[in-house]
C-alpha cells in the first residue's frame, strides 16, 4: 500500500464511521493509528496528523516502548529527536491522543505530553 493509498483509504474509513447509524450515536469512534514511528514514513505521519485535525478524530500508537525501537526511531530519523518530537512535529499529539507503553520517556517528552494533553496507556 502506498502513503496515499494509505491515507485515502484512512479518510473513507473515517467518512464511513461517522456516517454509520453507530457512529451518527457516538457509539463508535474512529481512530487514527499510525502503528509506530518506525513503521510510518515522515509523510504519512504529516497526512495523518492532517486527517486527525481535519476530522477531529483521536489518535492512538506505541511510544518509547523499548530500548530497541528508540535506537531504530534515531537510525530512521536520524536529528529529528525523540518519538515524542516526531509525533508532535506531524500533529499527531493532541487530547484526543492516547500512546501505548512509553516506558522510555524523557523528562522533555512528559512536558509536551502533558502540555498537548495527551495520554500514556
Amino acid at each position: 500500500e502506498t502513503t496515499e493509498e494509505s491515507l485515502r483509504t484512512t479518510e473513507e474509513f473515517i467518512k464511513f464511521v461517522r456516517s454509520s447509524d453507530a457512529g451518527k450515536k457516538g457509539l463508535i469512534y474512529p481512530v487514527v493509528t499510525p502503528r509506530f514511528v518506525p513503521t510510518c514514513s515522515e509523510k504519512l505521519l504529516h497526512g495523518l496528523g492532517e486527517i486527525a485535525k481535519k476530522y477531529d478524530c483521536h489518535v492512538q500508537s506505541h511510544i518509547s516502548e523499548s530500548l530497541d525501537q528508540i535506537e531504530y526511531t534515531n537510525l530512521l530519523h536520524p536529528n529529528e529527536g525523540t518519538d515524542t518530537n516526531i509525533f508532535d512535529a506531524a500533529g499527531l499529539l493532541t487530547d484526543k491522543c492516547i500512546l501505548a507503553h512509553g516506558v522510555h520517556l524523557v523528562d522533555s517528552d512528559i512536558k509536551i505530553l502533558i502540555e498537548r494533553g495527551s495520554a500514556i496507556s
